[in-house]
């Protein structure tokens, strides 16, 4: 088989996703208004590149701003911050089902400890890389595609004092990257993927990139 187990963690909103949407509409209220037809809207959001998998080059990217604007609410735009300062953030942090809560039941499922090496797949901002190697010791590798997420994530690792030397990002798809040798084969003990597998169409080239960079028996976690 092409993976030693895996285990896949889904979970569903209902009433709680059309508070969000509802939420979203009051907060932008350019939502309300800017409704593409169907074909349009498919085309923009399949603006994609078959050599990266299908994947989207531009995603989220005003998250960035977001960022940097709650931490300056927060009197912490400069200096040290530490992980708990970041995960207040929320989904800004966290931009996955149940947060940190999810992130300490990945934790439990891979074993995670200071000897192992974590392939992080759509990185974003880092927020999952970061909490779970502080909390675990393991060292993380996170490759996001879109550069200006992927460089907010480097610059706001850097500021939590030690963090870098076990964190690390990388601007790239993970497709291109394990055919252009960017992803070392059997390099890492294993993968986490959080609300990202469901933007790349072409599952089949994304599972062989990520079974070419894990060790043999190495495991995983999608969500």
């Amino acid at each position: 088989p092409p993976f030693h187990h895996c285990h896949l963690l889904q979970a569903m909103w209902g009433t709680r996703a059309a508070a969000l949407a509802r939420q979203l509409g009051r907060q932008l209220p350019c939502l309300e208004h800017a409704r593409p037809n169907a074909t349009s809207w498919s085309q923009a959001l399949r603006t994609f590149s078959s050599e990266r998998g299908g994947m989207t080059d531009a995603m989220y990217n005003w998250r960035v701003a977001a960022v940097h604007n709650a931490l300056k609410q927060r009197g912490k735009e400069t200096g040290d911050l530490t992980v708990d300062d970041l995960t207040a953030l929320g989904h800004l942090d966290q931009y996955h089902y149940l947060g940190v809560e999810a992130n300490d039941h990945l934790i439990d499922i891979l074993g995670l400890d200071k000897d192992v090496h974590v392939l992080d797949i759509g990185s974003g901002i880092g927020g999952p890389a970061r909490y779970i190697a502080c909390k675990s010791g393991c060292r993380i590798t996170g490759v996001e595609l879109q550069s200006d997420i992927c460089l907010a994530g480097q610059e706001l690792t850097s500021r939590v004092p030690g963090l870098s030397d076990q964190v690390k990002f990388k601007v790239g798809d993970i497709v291109s990257m394990s055919k252009n040798g960017q992803i070392p084969r059997e390099s890492f003990d294993h993968f986490m993927s959080l609300l990202v597998f469901l933007h790349i169409p072409d599952r089949a080239s994304l599972l062989k990139a990520c079974e070419q960079a894990l060790k043999p028996g190495g495991t995983f976690v999608i969500e």
